[in-house]
């Protein structure tokens, strides 16, 4: 049964709560997350705790029932860097209209 992102969850399997604080993990890894929808194959990049950041590993993050894949892994940062920066695109523009 498809849930209103249009996944459909093919097994159960380990789930990444969205209500987890920065500080409860130390690190955290940007992956490219993969999963079969109604409407096709859906991408996303995500910052996810570096524990469930293995390629080929299937997760469920709790704000959808998606089955999702981590297709590739990238680079890591500790919490407190990625906080610090997580809201810098706010200010991209002013730095490139010169």
């Amino acid at each position: 049964m498809a849930n209103a992102s249009g996944c459909n969850p093919e097994e159960t399997v380990g789930s990444i709560p969205t209500t987890t604080s920065m500080s409860s993990a130390k690190t955290y890894t940007q992956c490219k997350l993969a999963a079969r929808g109604k409407s096709g194959y859906l991408t996303e990049v995500s910052w996810i705790p570096s524990e469930f950041a293995k390629q080929g590993k299937k997760i469920v993050i709790s704000s959808t029932t998606c089955v999702w894949t981590v297709e590739a892994v990238y680079g890591t940062m500790n919490a407190e860097d990625l906080k610090a920066g997580e809201r810098d695109f706010l200010n991209q523009r002013k730095v490139s209209d010169i």
